[in-house]
């Protein structure tokens, strides 16, 4: 889950990455954001992709 109101614009930035991160497609929520895995990609993938995106300093 998200704060409410932000998923739409995390799901954004997940949809900008795209397929070289793994993720086809998300689809967004209020509060909840649903991904899921490019071909060639399981789903633990695209998960770790996640974390490590979202563990890097800006």
């Amino acid at each position: 889950h998200t704060s409410p109101g932000a998923a739409q614009l995390i799901a954004r930035l997940l949809d900008s990455l795209g397929k070289a991160e793994g993720i086809l497609g998300t689809i967004a929520g209020d509060d909840t954001i649903f991904t899921t895995p490019a071909n060639g990609f399981t789903v633990k993938d695209l998960y770790e992709a996640i974390l490590e995106l979202f563990d890097q300093e800006l």
